[in-house]
């Protein structure tokens, strides 16, 4: 799928809106006082998938699209040193 800009800024403020209305659904009726343990664990899951879906699918896609490019400053010894700083 191929997305232009304006596409991917009405996905963005759509999934922005999505937590916004979520928060104010929970904050209110008090149901976060009761299942506050369980609400944690579901934060961990949801930063969990994050950081699998940036390592396992962005990343790799970054680092083709830095070698395919001849002339970016980030291709070959540059590129090691910036994949260090991820450890």
């Amino acid at each position: 799928m191929n997305f232009n800009s304006f596409e991917l800024l009405v996905l963005g403020l759509f999934a922005a809106l999505a937590n916004v209305l979520g928060g104010l659904i929970l904050l209110p009726s008090g149901i976060y006082q009761r299942f506050k343990a369980a609400l944690k664990y579901l934060l961990a899951l949801g930063a969990g998938f994050m950081l699998a879906v940036t390592f396992i699918e962005i990343l790799p896609k970054t680092i083709s699209l830095w070698q395919a490019d001849k002339t970016s400053p980030f291709s070959g010894e540059t590129l090691v040193f910036l994949m260090a700083l991820l450890l």
